[in-house]
C-alpha cells in the first residue's frame, strides 16, 4: 500500500490547494484532506492549543489533531516564510511544523518543505522539487511540480471577475484568505449577503499586478502580504464601491494594524465599514445581527 499524506483543510490550504493535491498526485501518492471546519474540529485545536495562539492557529491545529485521529501517519505541513519576493506572512507560519509536532505523537510523521520566494521565485522550485525527490525520482518531482504550477496558475485565474469590471452594488470583503473562505466563519456573511442585492467582492478576485501598484500609494511599504493585498484592493476600488467589511482575527497583530489602516482609508472616501473580529466563542446569531444593521443602513443609503 503507498503512502497517503494528509493535508489540514486551514491556512494557506485556501491559496495552494489546487498546487498541494496536483503536486502529491504527480508523486504517485495519495491525499486525504481534513473535513471542512466544524464545531468538533474547533474545540480539539482550542482545547489543546497554548495560550496566545490565534484563532487560525487554533483552527489549523484541530484539522492536524483531526487527521492524526483518523490514523493518517503523514501530515503535510509546509514551513511558509514568505510567498511573494520581498514580502513576509505571519512569522507564526515559520514554526508550523514545529507547532504540529508538539502536539502530535512520535510515530506521525510531518512533510515540512521551505516556500520561501524572498529573494528569488524560483527558490520554492528548488525546494519543492528537492522535497518531492525524497518521495519520487527526481524527475517524477519535476514534471509534479510543473504540472502542479500549471493548475495553480489556471486555477488563479478562475477566480478572478471577468472582465476585472466591479459589478454593481460592490462591497468589498477583505481579510486573511483563510477566514473569508473558511465558511464556518465567514458562512453568515455570504448568507446575509446573498438576498441584499450587494456583491460581494475580494480582494484575490482582482489582479494581482493591480493590487501591487495601488497599494503604493501608501506611505510606507506594506511587507505583509495578505495586509498590502487588502489595502491594494481598498484604493483600486474605493470609489467604486458602497461599503466593506472587514474580517480580523483576534489576537492577531496584522490585522489590528490593517484593518484600523482599512477603517481610515474607508472613512476618508466616504464608504460604510464594518469590522468583524472573530475568536472561538464568537457566536453566529451576534455577527447576524451586526451584518443585517449594517445591510439596512446600505439600503437605505441607496434608496435616499
Amino acid at each position: 500500500m503507498g503512502l497517503t499524506v494528509g493535508i489540514p483543510r486551514a491556512l494557506f490550504y485556501y491559496q495552494h490547494a489546487p498546487f498541494w493535491s496536483t503536486f502529491f498526485e504527480g508523486l504517485g501518492l495519495e491525499t486525504v484532506e481534513s473535513p471542512h471546519t466544524n464545531k468538533e474540529i474547533l474545540d480539539l485545536g482550542s482545547a489543546r492549543a497554548v495560550d496566545g495562539c490565534c484563532l487560525p492557529l487554533k483552527v489549523f491545529l484541530g484539522h492536524v489533531l483531526h487527521l492524526a485521529d483518523r490514523g493518517i501517519d503523514t501530515i503535510f505541513v509546509p514551513k511558509i516564510v514568505s510567498i511573494v519576493r520581498r514580502e513576509y506572512i505571519c512569522p507564526y507560519f515559520l514554526g508550523l511544523p514545529d507547532f504540529a509536532r508538539h502536539y502530535l505523537p512520535n510515530h506521525v510523521r510531518i512533510l515540512d518543505p521551505v516556500v520561501d520566494k524572498r529573494r528569488w521565485s524560483w527558490q520554492w522550485a528548488r525546494s519543492f522539487v528537492r522535497f518531492g525527490s525524497d518521495l519520487a525520482s527526481f524527475r517524477q518531482a519535476v514534471r509534479a511540480f510543473s504540472k502542479a504550477q500549471q493548475r495553480q496558475r489556471d486555477w488563479e485565474a478562475k477566480q478572478l471577475i471577468e472582465g476585472h469590471e466591479l459589478p454593481k452594488n460592490a462591497v468589498l470583503l477583505l481579510g486573511h484568505r483563510y477566514l473569508i473562505e473558511d465558511r464556518f466563519f465567514s458562512g453568515s456573511i455570504f448568507d446575509s449577503f446573498s438576498k441584499s442585492g450587494f456583491h460581494l467582492v475580494m480582494a484575490h478576485q482582482l489582479p494581482e499586478p493591480v493590487l501591487r501598484m495601488y497599494a503604493r500609494r501608501l506611505q510606507k511599504r506594506m511587507f505583509w502580504t495578505s495586509g498590502r493585498q487588502s489595502l491594494g484592493a481598498m484604493e483600486y476600488v474605493a470609489d467604486h464601491i458602497v461599503g466593506v467589511v472587514t474580517l480580523a482575527s483576534f489576537a492577531c497583530g496584522t490585522d489590528s494594524l490593517v484593518s484600523d489602516l482599512i477603517q481610515r482609508r474607508a472613512r476618508n472616501a466616504g464608504v460604510p465599514n464594518i469590522v468583524l473580529h472573530l475568536d472561538e466563542h464568537t457566536g453566529a446569531a451576534g455577527t447576524i445581527t451586526r451584518l443585517e444593521a449594517f445591510i439596512d443602513m446600505l439600503q437605505r443609503r441607496r434608496t435616499s
